[in-house]
């Protein structure tokens, strides 16, 4: 009877082992039954017999279990964003150009990303466990196509500012191209390193961030981007040390590049460096001169300046900390203020309808007549008298270079109100000042 009960078990034990197989096989008839079809019902029973031979001891762990459940769940996903772009093309009526590409991006954003991930885990199995099996080619091939999605679904997280699944994505493509031995130094390896990097960014997570702009560092890509963000990065968590060091790291690396060269500055300014602030900054204005300039280079040329000529201007109008001019004037503002003269033209010169650089040559010939008031103010009595006269004609002479600069301000205006408020009564004194009663009048009255 044992004998018997033997010889049993060892034929139910068999005809086990074919189920399961045959549930992999089965999978496999239904997809491709699906893919002829399209019949719906096909492609849920291929996704049942996978999933039940995905469990099964005997087969849960074989190349050709895995490589199936990728293409099951692969094509369940695919035919979820086919379904979800279909219905968006049809409720909007239209098959524009905008329309269908507004049509695939609502079928990355609806479709179940839980089984792509299923289908590019199954295809990456197939890989690690016979990476040169009769399976391991069309799992690769499945497998890019899963990370191609992946990287789309990332980029319309993205753009649609779901930041921190934009990085998962990113970070998920990132470490399939690192499973299967993708060279750090191809583009679309360098490339998704960047978008990963950014993602973790503005995903406020700054860690990996810091941890993606290293490698990226380390394998030399993106030129001036990583030191530049690992510099905002680490003024935003106000570790000065680390900017300076990432932005001195930057500049031995690519000593000619503005982007960094302008960084730099922006740090020399922060710490109340000037003299190397103006150094970096000439340099920066030299090296544009000697191209041929872009619109944005142009843009950038005329900002670089007006910050140069502004560092200038305050170094020749000193102020005390209420914000009144010390007196008397620097022993070199002469040579400071024509400085800041001969950079905010030069600014004007590039872009002549700029609010900013109109207002601040209007504001520096008015700031000197206001500062030789001051001084004469200073006076006693008895050293007015002589002077009074010389005085007032030579404010006037500089209110008078500044009226065209400021009215041409007030002209182009801003969005910030408290300027124009103080624009309004910088005009107001300066008609005044100059006997235009009429204009002063008028613009006491406006509203």
């Amino acid at each position: 009877m044992k004998k018997s009960f033997l010889a049993i078990a060892l034929v139910a034990a068999s005809l086990q082992v074919f189920a399961q197989n045959n549930n992999v096989v089965s999978a496999k008839r239904h997809l491709e039954d699906w893919q002829s079809g399209h019949d719906t019902a096909d492609l849920k029973s291929a996704k049942q017999a996978i999933d039940e031979a995905a469990v099964n001891e005997k087969t849960k762990s074989e190349p050709k279990m895995f490589l199936y459940r990728g293409q099951v769940y692969e094509t369940t996903y695919e035919t979820q964003m086919s379904v979800a772009s279909k219905k968006f093309l049809i409720a909007s009526g239209k098959m524009t150009a905008e329309a269908v590409q507004k049509s695939q991006t609502e079928g990355y954003l609806k479709a179940d990303t839980g089984a792509l991930s299923i289908a590019a885990y199954s295809y990456l199995q197939v890989i690690l466990l016979d990476p040169k099996g009769g399976y391991a080619d069309e799992a690769k091939i499945g497998l890019n196509a899963c990370a191609t999605h992946m990287e789309n679904k990332a980029i319309v997280d993205n753009n649609t500012q779901n930041y921190t699944e934009s990085l998962i994505f990113f970070e998920r493509v990132l470490m399939g191209m690192k499973a299967q031995g993708v060279s750090d130094t191809t583009t679309r390896y360098k490339h998704l390193l960047q978008n990963t990097a950014t993602s973790a960014e503005r995903a406020k997570n700054d860690a990996k961030a810091i941890t993606y702009y290293n490698e990226m560092i380390k394998i030399g890509a993106g030129k001036d981007v990583p030191y530049s963000e690992l510099n905002r990065i680490y003024m935003a968590q106000k570790d000065t040390d680390k900017a300076i060091a990432a932005i001195k790291q930057g500049r031995a690396a690519f000593p000619d590049d503005l982007n960094l060269l302008n960084a730099e500055t922006n740090l020399f300014i922060w710490k109340g460096q000037k003299d190397q602030a103006k150094g970096n900054l000439q340099l920066a204005i030299d090296k544009l001169n000697k191209q041929t300039l872009s619109p944005e280079q142009k843009d950038l040329l005329g900002r670089l300046y007006a910050i140069l000529g502004g560092i200038f201007d305050r170094e020749a109008f000193l102020r005390n900390d209420k914000g009144d001019f010390v007196l008397p004037m620097p022993a070199d503002f002469g040579a400071k203020f024509q400085k800041a003269d001969t950079n905010y033209k030069m600014a004007l010169a590039i872009s002549n309808n700029d609010f900013d650089y109109n207002f601040t040559l209007g504001a520096l010939y008015n700031n000197r007549a206001k500062y030789i008031l001051d001084q004469f103010n200073a006076l006693t009595a008895k050293q007015q008298e002589p002077k009074q006269k010389g005085v007032e004609e030579e404010a006037k002479i500089w209110l008078t270079k500044a009226q065209p600069f400021l009215e041409k301000a007030y002209g182009i205006k801003t969005n910030d109100p408290n300027t124009m408020r103080q624009l309004r009564i910088v005009l107001i004194g300066l008609y005044a000042r100059t006997g235009q009663e009429d204009k002063a009048k008028a613009m006491t009255e406006q509203k």
